[in-house]
């Protein structure tokens, strides 16, 4: 994902996708899906003021 995007919405969405295919190509009901953010990472440091510069 890039920088600067919602997280929390981007997971929302990711939660409503995978319910939906699930649902679909199972054709059963899914209840929950559970989405565990397990890292967040910055983007790198580039150009004159970045790091080992």
């Amino acid at each position: 994902m890039d920088y600067g995007r919602n997280l929390l919405d981007l997971a929302g969405r990711t939660q409503a996708s995978v319910a939906e295919n699930l649902a679909l190509m199972c054709g059963c009901e899914v209840q929950a899906v559970n989405v565990a953010v397990l890292g967040v990472s910055l983007p790198a440091a580039s150009g004159p003021s970045g790091a080992g510069s």
